[in-house]
């Protein structure tokens, strides 16, 4: 039988009695905490009956935009998110991913003693990227050096890793090659420059080689937290077309064009198999589909140019939600909500798996003018506090 284990977080908008409905959702442990400064509650619950407890989850994501807390039971609940894992011989199967694309506080991870769900299915890694990526920050900071995974799944070899105490920088960063790597081999005695050539079918693979490469040589934790492992979505995406916009202010712009447009794009392994379109709206969806997919798309891909061309094509979308109401040829300007933008940037990532890091390497390393900007302080100043950005 298959062992499945639930998380459920949840974020309220003032002090909280916690979920009293569900005499079955009685958890294994809860922890409390803040997350962006607002009461938040994280609950776990192991080996439920997962055929009488999946129509309730279901149930909650249907009425989660609205009247999700009169549905629990609890007052004053903002958010809720449920994700659910399993422990087994067979790939992860999470019931609604979204749910799990959360960042979690200083204030949670440091008092939550249990496993945390890693999940690792098909590809979609950057949705846990988060949740495990402020986990090992925050108990590294701590000197805890600790990291629990449980459930944890390298595709096509379904070899969980259990759990793993870490005593140094040099045991995180094998652990997670292990984890999103190869769980065969070690990654110390691996040379530099064959490190360097290491690919991976994972989406954000470029972002986990590289954040595992610089701890090799990482003498402060802290400056690690800028690291793109740690970006939401919306950060990355809010990267891409600011890269777009201020190349257009700068002095010397056709060099910085010329800069954007030797990234080159990779497509990704055939056998990557994905579904990011759920995210998405359907207008928007279209648009890419009829963008990215027809015949002389594909013929651009190959042009050099072909990353500028996305950099443009991602500002566009964030700039502008495509929606029915059309007038005169010009879309209404709305705000893309944040599936619409997970969607976009799952899109992008399994169909060209280097082109964020291969941009953001360019913008770093020969973009300097930009860190004259604040604006940009979030993304190139290793200093500057992630945490500072509230994100809705």
């Amino acid at each position: 039988m298959t062992n499945f284990h639930f998380v459920m977080f949840c974020r309220f908008s003032q002090p909280f009695e916690g979920c009293t409905r569900y005499a079955e959702f009685q958890s294994h442990e809860s922890i409390t905490g803040t997350f962006h400064g607002k009461p938040a509650i994280m609950y776990l619950y192991q080996n439920p009956d997962y055929e009488s407890i999946k129509p309730r989850f279901l149930e909650i994501e249907g009425l989660r935009h609205h009247n999700l807390g009169l549905f629990l039971g609890v007052e004053h609940l903002e958010d809720c998110f449920l994700v659910a894992y399993e422990i087994s011989d067979h790939p992860i199967n999470c019931l609604n991913f979204r749910k799990c694309d959360f960042k979690i506080t200083k204030h949670l991870v440091s008092s939550f003693t249990n496993a945390l769900a890693v999940i690792h299915h098909k590809g979609f890694v950057h949705t846990s990227l988060r949740a495990v990526g402020s986990y090992i920050y925050c108990n590294t900071i701590e000197s805890h050096f600790k990291l629990s995974i449980e459930g944890c799944h390298k595709i096509g070899s379904a070899k969980a890793l259990g759990h793993t105490k870490l005593s140094n920088v040099n045991d995180l960063a094998d652990s997670l090659y292990k984890l999103f790597v190869n769980p065969d081999s070690s990654y110390k005695n691996l040379p530099q420059k064959d490190f360097d050539k290491l690919g991976t079918k994972t989406a954000y693979g470029e972002e986990i080689l590289d954040f595992i490469s610089k701890l090799r040589t990482c003498n402060n934790l802290k400056d690690m937290i800028n690291h793109p492992f740690f970006w939401p979505c919306e950060k990355r995406l809010d990267f891409i077309q600011d890269i777009r916009e201020r190349s257009k202010t700068m002095k010397n712009i056709a060099n910085s064009v010329n800069i954007l447009n030797e990234v080159v794009v990779q497509q990704a392994d055939p056998s990557m198999q994905a579904d990011p379109w759920s995210w998405m709206d359907k207008n928007v969806r279209d648009d890419l589909k009829i963008n990215l997919d027809d015949e002389k798309a594909k013929l651009k891909m190959k042009h050099p140019n072909f990353g500028a061309t996305l950099l443009a094509g991602v500002r566009n979308f964030k700039v502008h939600d495509l929606v029915e109401d059309v007038v005169r040829g010009k879309s209404v300007y709305t705000t893309m909500s944040r599936d619409t933008l997970k969607g976009l940037d799952l899109y992008l990532s399994y169909e060209f798996p280097t082109f964020f890091m291969k941009v953001f390497r360019k913008a770093k390393n020969t973009l300097t003018p930009f860190t004259d900007y604040p604006h940009f302080r979030k993304y190139l100043d290793p200093q500057y506090d992630l945490n500072s950005i509230d994100y809705p």
